[in-house]
């Protein structure tokens, strides 16, 4: 079983000379944290920011192709096999669904540049970590839509329309 998660925090921790980034899966109120090199933290963070950087063109471009392709980014799945973390993305061609493996990093990433689903395997939650700041499903995909509509419009405002029709599509997916 995997639960639909979202980065909520990236902490660094001394001792080890990492990052963790936080995940928290808002439905089954549980946390999963996963150590990262400082590199690959500071571009996790710098797309959860939407900050510009020469360091995710690479990520934009990518974006940008599977637009120019029309091929849909449908969800991404982090899980693990053989003591390993693995993600997967999962592509929609013509309507007919492809699954490529690729790395957690790059998984993240790109799922927070297309709005995209992050899905995270059961096994990587901490059960004794559970998280009790949660408000009502329904406030929060309201205001998380709110904020979407808010991008969208500047993104229009900026004639971003590939990145626009991503983000609407992601804005029907949730309202739906």
């Amino acid at each position: 079983m995997n639960y639909l998660s979202k980065v909520n925090k990236i902490i660094y921790c001394k001792s080890s000379n990492t990052y963790k980034v936080c995940f928290i899966s808002e439905e089954y109120s549980l946390e999963s944290i996963f150590n990262v090199l400082i590199f690959d933290a500071k571009n996790i963070a710098l797309a959860k920011e939407n900050i510009n950087s020469e360091k995710l063109k690479t990520y934009d471009f990518i974006v940008n192709l599977f637009s120019v392709l029309c091929v849909e980014i449908d969800k991404f799945i982090i899980s693990k096999k053989k003591k390993k973390i693995i993600a997967s993305l999962y592509l929609k061609i013509n309507n007919i669904e492809n699954k490529l493996e690729i790395s957690f990093v790059d998984a993240v990433i790109l799922a927070i540049k297309t709005f995209s689903d992050i899905y995270i395997q059961k096994t990587l939650f901490n059960k004794n970590n559970i998280i009790k700041f949660f408000e009502n499903n329904d406030v929060k995909n309201q205001t998380k839509i709110n904020n979407l509509k808010n991008i969208l419009k500047l993104l229009v405002k900026n004639e971003e329309f590939e990145s626009a029709a991503l983000l609407r599509n992601k804005i029907n997916k949730i309202d739906n």
